[in-house]
């Protein structure tokens, strides 16, 4: 683990891996194999890891190896807490059916000029999404209802 920690900046908050990274996230290599950084922190720290579970960072940095800002979690979870913390949009998540997520970076105004275009009819729902710049999934959900219904 000597190898490991030389490759560790420590700030007052954060441990921030500053070898090399995948997606941003650390890589470490042992027993020539690679394996993230955060997650062997976490066993060093913490002891091993059960199959299927997703190493979780409470403080959102994805270079972070601080063990105090890892917990486990299933991929269920990962994504659930990904989207409370507003860095991705599932539609079933966090508010009622037909109601305006809070945790999206399309604004209410913008959402409804969208919803505008869908009730034309005029265009297709992927041409909506290139119009607006927004992901396709967003504007088949305010579709289907699943966002603005009520509106």
């Amino acid at each position: 683990m000597k190898n490991f920690f030389s490759k560790v900046q420590k700030t007052d908050t954060c441990w921030l891996w500053i070898g090399a990274k995948r997606n941003g996230y650390g890589a470490f290599r042992k027993n020539k194999k690679v394996i993230q950084s955060h997650r062997l922190s976490y066993e060093y720290h913490n002891g091993s890891i059960d199959n299927g579970l997703f190493v979780c960072h409470k403080c959102d940095v994805r270079n972070c190896v601080n063990p105090e800002h890892l917990f486990l979690g299933t991929q269920s979870e990962n994504m659930i807490d990904c989207s409370k913390k507003g860095r991705l949009f599932i539609s079933h998540i966090g508010f009622e059916k037909g109601h305006y997520p809070k945790n999206t970076n399309v604004s209410l105004e913008k959402a409804k000029e969208i919803k505008n275009e869908i009730d034309k009819k005029e265009k297709s729902l992927k041409s909506i999404s290139i119009l607006f710049d927004v992901k396709y999934q967003f504007v088949r959900d305010i579709s289907c209802g699943r966002i603005l219904k009520n509106y």
